[in-house]
């Protein structure tokens, strides 16, 4: 990952980088049950997908973040001005998808970017894994940014 990649999700407000794996989300202490309980169904333990990306070359730059009640979905680019559409799949296989649009940034002229909201925008299926894939408008119809998928998980 170069300096202008890491530049690139700096301006989406990106602290961690993830490079060859997932994010682990740390472990809350859980307080000790009194009675024996059934083992949860509920989320995995640790996010079998990156929150990041960017692009070698910094054009790109995509995340999802889970905050513990809401997601980011954050993207900037140097290449891009129409809408990008955000296709989620939740824990259940049910995909659903919202288009962003695109807005110049304050900062820099040539970047455009959005920033929306998971819970906002998309049917919420419970905890579990939720896989996310950018996705921008092309005269083919619509093509993935990249070839990662993004994930956060819902607990």
């Amino acid at each position: 990952m170069n300096l202008t990649s890491l530049r690139a999700l700096a301006t989406l407000g990106v602290a961690g980088i993830i490079v060859g794996g997932a994010a682990i989300a740390p472990a809350a202490a859980a307080p000790a049950p009194t009675e024996p309980t059934a083992p949860a169904a509920a989320a995995p333990s640790h996010n079998r997908f990156p929150s990041e990306w960017s692009s070698p070359n910094g054009d790109w730059a995509i995340a999802s973040t889970f905050d513990g009640h809401d997601t980011s979905l954050r993207m900037g680019t140097f290449s891009h001005r129409d809408t990008i559409r955000v296709f989620i799949t939740d824990p259940t296989g049910k995909r659903s998808s919202h288009d962003f649009q695109l807005e110049q940034s304050a900062v820099d002229d040539s970047w455009y970017q959005f920033s929306g909201s998971w819970r906002k925008n998309y049917p919420d299926a419970g905890p579990g894994q939720y896989k996310v894939v950018f996705a921008m408008k092309t005269s083919k119809g619509w093509r993935n940014i990249c070839d990662k998928t993004l994930g956060f998980i819902v607990r």
